[in-house]
């Protein structure tokens, strides 16, 4: 992706970061949407998560407009957690989150049950992918040239101390692609470094001046980005001091999961306050990203797919 110039005070992958807090968040859609999950027990039960941090993230989900909450009658009846238009709308984040999960995820650990999905209209698999709506073409990173991106100020983005989840047990019940994706970017800051290679972003301190984040806290997420085989650390100095860090393919290919919030950010938190401007380079049109089958290339939505766990 190249890098254009332009400011503002919104920033859709940053608000999306901070609406949804943290791994656990995506956990709870991702049970929601897939399974039907409404009940406190049934998140509880599928994610083995503490009652204390479910009770705070979903009460973050409903606050933010993902969840409704519904009092069910009877005495002692439980709350039901149902998902808004806005909160069904998360599925192209989650599936796109899952694609890349799928490509890349190397384990040995038990899996859970697969989630399939079909799309309904053709009645055939589904492949999440994003396409221009000029030329309908599968959008790459590669291919995307940024006229104006708009990031929160490094003051803004640094203020906020957020302890980072243990990205390792967020899917205690087995492993599933999406808690892989996860484990890259199923944190705040480890999801804004990537999002600032993908703005062209490659020096440490250049990291430190657009995030306000402090040297241990990225030091210690480039070198785990590394370790992931996401980013590649380049020595510019003869004494092996100063690296550039640079996108891998496997972190190229992640592009379509910050796409994803980005457009998601976009149409639910922006208020007309954003004015994000990408490029697809191959057909020189302002992008506008549609959310597609790449089985047959027509537009998806949540209403048009089946999910089955096998």
């Amino acid at each position: 992706m190249k890098r254009g110039k332009g400011t503002s005070h919104f920033d859709p992958i940053y608000r999306t970061g901070e609406l949804l807090g943290d791994a656990w968040s995506w956990m709870i859609l991702r049970e929601a949407i897939f399974e039907g999950a409404t009940r406190f027990g049934e998140f509880q039960e599928r994610l083995a998560i503490s009652p204390k941090v479910l009770t705070a993230r979903l009460g973050m989900l409903s606050e933010g407009g993902l969840f409704e909450r519904h009092m069910l009658e009877g005495r002692g009846a439980p709350v039901e957690y149902r998902l808004t238009d806005m909160g069904r709308d998360f599925t192209a984040c989650l599936l796109s989150a899952m694609r890349w999960g799928s490509r890349w995820q190397e384990t040995k650990a038990r899996p859970r049950q697969r989630t399939v999905v079909t799309h309904e209209r053709g009645g055939h698999p589904f492949v999440a992918e994003f396409r221009c709506s000029h030329c309908r073409e599968p959008i790459r990173s590669r291919d995307i040239a940024v006229v104006s991106m708009h990031r929160a100020s490094a003051d803004l983005i640094g203020h906020k101390r957020q302890r980072m989840p243990d990205l390792d047990v967020i899917d205690r019940s087995g492993t599933c692609p999406i808690a892989y994706t996860l484990r890259v970017i199923g944190d705040r800051w480890s999801s804004l470094v990537i999002r600032e290679c993908f703005l062209g972003t490659k020096r440490f301190s250049e990291f430190e001046e657009h995030l306000g984040i402090a040297p241990n806290i990225l030091s210690s997420r480039l070198e785990r980005l590394a370790q992931l085989g996401v980013l590649i650390a380049s020595p510019i100095s003869d004494q092996g001091t100063r690296f550039v860090y640079r996108l891998t393919e496997k972190g190229h290919d992640l592009y379509e999961v910050p796409l994803a919030l980005l457009t998601w950010g976009e149409r639910w938190l922006a208020r007309g306050e954003s004015l994000t401007e990408l490029t697809h380079i191959p057909c020189g049109h302002r992008l506008r990203a549609l959310f597609c089958c790449g089985s047959c290339g027509v537009r998806a939505a949540f209403d048009d797919l089946a999910f089955r766990a096998r």
